[in-house]
């Protein structure tokens, strides 16, 4: 009988529960991840390790979806159209309303860039690029916030036309691009293996550091926003989003791979 009990107190709570429907983004390790469990296919990293924070904070909060990709573009078009409610880990852009970025912010992003490793150029303003002139094109992932970013410099140019880093750095192996622009990408896969085998470097210096917050759709009603910053508000204080960011290596990996 205490088990049953138990049982309906959990059913019961499940049924209050909001449940917020979210997305894990392509191309963002190491806030997504894809991993293995027993064979399985699952997708971990710093966002979901945050959803099942916030679930704990905030038992009437549950977070869906987590385990489908999206790349970044249909992720923001979700959440404007109201078929996703929340998205993990975005930086400020022109597009993204500063009343649908959550206070406070999840983590913080460190930007740089990617050369090939025999190309001896040094640079650490955008101004440097731009005085170049020539050939020398940035290249950066479609529809992200860091290329929506770049494309308010006047005069840098600019190849956001492929939509995955090893497009990417395809494009920078065969001359298509001399920079490719990239958050602490320590945690890539490929760009690992591309340091691994003394194909590129980090550029030294940060070209950028943004911070990155819980984006919600506008549909979503402000008291379930207002639960979100709460949750997310004892996450900082207690510690846990900076152990987390820890945890996962969010800022500074970019100086493995300086040549």
């Amino acid at each position: 009988m205490k088990w049953l009990l138990i049982s309906l107190m959990a059913l019961t709570a499940n049924a209050c529960a909001t449940t917020l429907r979210t997305a894990a983004q392509t191309e963002a390790e190491p806030k997504f991840i894809a991993g293995d469990h027993y064979g399985e296919p699952v997708v971990q990293g710093l966002c979901i390790d945050i959803f099942r924070a916030i679930e704990k904070t905030d038992s009437g909060l549950l977070f869906s979806g987590d385990q489908g990709w999206s790349p970044s573009a249909r992720i923001d078009a979700n959440l404007n159209a109201g078929l996703l409610d929340v998205a993990c880990g975005m930086t400020k852009t022109a597009e993204r309303q500063d009343r649908q970025l959550l206070e406070p912010a999840l983590f913080s992003l460190q930007y740089v860039l990617l050369a090939r490793a025999d190309d001896t150029v040094a640079v650490s303003r955008w101004q440097d690029i731009i005085q170049m002139g020539g050939e020398n094109v940035v290249l950066s992932v479609n529809g992200t916030g860091p290329s929506r970013q770049l494309s308010t410099i006047p005069a840098l140019r600019v190849d956001a036309g492929s939509a995955s880093v090893r497009q990417n750095l395809h494009k920078l192996m065969i001359g298509r691009g001399r920079f490719f622009y990239y958050r602490s990408p320590a945690n890539h896969p490929l760009i690992r293996e591309y340091c691994a085998h003394r194909q590129i470097r980090v550029l030294p210096g940060v070209m950028r550091q943004a911070q990155a917050y819980m984006l919600v759709g506008p549909h979503v009603p402000p008291a379930i926003q207002q639960r979100l910053s709460a949750a997310l508000r004892k996450l900082k204080d207690s510690g846990e989003l900076d152990h987390l960011a820890k945890k996962w290596q969010v800022a500074g990996s970019g100086e493995f791979c300086q040549l």
